[in-house]
């Protein structure tokens, strides 16, 4: 195992990181989990593509790794339909961890409406994976945190929804199954049509 990190240290919001192509903290020997892979930007996206174009990947034998993109300071990140991001535990062991955040808030308390690019938007729409061995161990814990947070998108013209795919269960019998973690202000579970955000967010929350 080990790490990769990549990151815009410089304070402002003109800074971003596009991952397009494979991040490989992962183990393949026995006993080991897998690295850390961070990516740190005021703007995130993983390639927007066919699959298997942006891997990230901190998987282990014994135990997946920790995948984390952003923070605080993050005001968008975008995992794209084409993207995979696994932390999975290869044999006997618990699945790892993966953060993706955007929870900058340049305007808490208020009440807007203000403009999308005041809050932290996290967009994410490729396959999350933090899963427990196949021989034995719990799955993992996925985040996906944003001030606004998308799960689901749909093009004009296009009948189907593109949606993420978050898997954090046991692969054995055994084992328990791991979490998923949705942080934003507001959360909406529907099974109706996806509603256009045209420029403005209102958030509903603290």
């Amino acid at each position: 195992s080990g790490f990769v990190d990549l990151a815009i240290t410089q304070a402002g919001a003109s800074g971003s990181i596009t991952v397009g192509g494979l991040l490989n903290a992962s183990s393949a020997v026995a006993g080991t989990t897998g690295g850390q892979v961070t990516v740190q930007a005021p703007r995130i996206e993983t390639y927007f593509g066919e699959p298997g174009n942006s891997v990230l990947s901190a998987d282990g034998p014994a135990g997946g790794g920790s995948i984390a993109l952003g923070d605080a300071n993050t005001r968008s990140v975008i995992v794209g339909a084409g993207s995979i991001l696994r932390a999975d535990a290869l044999a006997r062991g618990d699945g790892g961890s993966i953060a993706v955040r955007a929870t900058y808030n340049s305007a808490p308390g208020a009440n807007g409406p203000l403009a999308r690019t005041t809050f932290g938007v996290a967009d994410v729409y490729g396959t999350l994976l933090a899963r427990g061995g196949p021989n034995g161990g719990n799955g993992g814990h996925i985040e996906t945190s944003g001030t606004a947070l998308n799960t689901s998108l749909q093009f004009v013209g296009n009948p189907t929804a593109t949606s993420a795919i978050v898997d954090a269960r046991a692969q054995s019998a055994a084992g328990l199954s791991g979490t998923w973690t949705l942080d934003p202000f507001d959360v909406t579970i529907t099974n109706a049509a996806t509603v256009a955000v045209n420029g403005e967010f209102q958030p509903i929350g603290p």
